[in-house]
């Protein structure tokens, strides 16, 4: 796989644009008035971290360590503002299992992370948690995408983002949190 390839890949299977279609597709699941927040907190303030670190001289320097937290903390932010208002507006049980896959996930990543020392691949986890979530509340056919984490997981590793592990850790965080959730949240 080519370089320009691998990063391609990387590009159009980012975690936002992931959660972007799950939104989509997860139509009338989710009230109407609640896509918008939901693109706002889960899709446009994740992206701003990459926006802000590249115009903090400070942190480029750090280089992609530095970075990767920003993008971590950034994501992390929208998920719990996120939970919150799902709970706060009465949110249906389909959106609040998406938010909370998403802010255990994003702690679980921190925490490996940051108190563990145990990198995990956050891209993985935001492949794999909307085709999980779309699997357990639209269709089982949905589990057919999880054959993106092939390019998503040569890419990662061609281009030394993440390691095989990294990779499969990250992956495993959306799949048990989903099952888990999906266990509590009906309807």
């Amino acid at each position: 796989m080519s370089e320009d390839l691998a990063k391609a890949i990387r590009i159009v299977t980012l975690p936002q644009v992931m959660v972007f279609f799950l939104i989509l597709l997860l139509g009338d699941q989710i009230p109407a008035w609640h896509d918008g927040m939901a693109i706002v907190l889960l899709c446009i303030l994740p992206l701003l971290s990459y926006l802000y670190w590249r115009i903090t001289p400070k942190l480029r320097e750090q280089g992609r360590k530095s970075q990767r937290k920003l993008a971590i903390v950034f994501s992390v932010v929208g998920y719990v503002i996120g939970t919150v208002y799902c709970i706060t507006s009465n949110g249906s049980q389909t959106e609040l299992l998406m938010y909370l896959c998403y802010v255990i996930c994003g702690a679980l990543i921190a925490l490996s992370s940051y108190a563990f020392h145990i990198k995990s691949s956050g891209h993985a986890a935001g492949v794999v948690g909307p085709v999980m979530i779309l699997s357990l509340r639209v269709s089982p056919w949905f589990l057919f995408g999880l054959l993106l984490m092939i390019p998503v997981g040569i890419s990662s590793v061609r281009l030394g983002r993440h390691t095989p592990k990294e990779l499969l850790l990250g992956s495993c965080y959306p799949v048990v949190v989903a099952l888990l959730l999906q266990l509590f949240l009906r309807g």
